[in-house]
């Protein structure tokens, strides 16, 4: 999971066309579960469910560069060891089209990733979107913050 800048308005521009979700209340509680659901698959090298969870499309956007290799494809060869993100401040959740969702959060990170150390704090934020009635990130960002 992972993302940048490169182009939120032509993400949300290119997005799917898809009825708005029901109340801010539920748009959070879905986009939060969908959230705890890729982190898990992503922490436990769960290839199936990134695959599901994220876009044919999908960026990322992290310390070690840009990368639009499917995250998927890249897990089994990854390697997390003690790897632990926690949110830190509020949740931000905006739709910002229909059926285009901005989450973005401070989180502690822990452990490495690939064998680099990862920040101990980033800004984190992901683009999703729905595709067949299922929330899918798109773009994964964080940006490591000075303690």
């Amino acid at each position: 999971m992972k993302h940048a800048a490169i182009g939120i308005a032509t993400l949300a521009g290119v997005a799917l066309a898809t009825p708005a979700v029901a109340g801010q209340s539920d748009l959070r509680d879905q986009i939060m579960q969908a959230y705890h659901e890729i982190n898990r698959a992503f922490s436990d090298n769960d290839a199936q469910t990134l695959k599901r969870m994220t876009s044919d499309d999908h960026v990322a956007v992290t310390r070690g560069g840009v990368s639009n290799t499917p995250i998927w494809q890249r897990a089994s060869k990854e390697n997390l060891v003690g790897f632990n993100r926690e949110i830190v401040s509020d949740v931000v959740v905006e739709e910002i089209a229909p059926g285009v969702v901005i989450q973005r959060f401070d989180a502690e990170m822990q452990g490495s990733y690939n064998g680099v150390p990862v920040p101990e704090r980033a800004a984190v934020t992901i683009i999703w979107h729905q595709q067949d009635g299922a929330w899918v990130e798109r773009l994964y960002q964080h940006t490591p913050l000075r303690s």
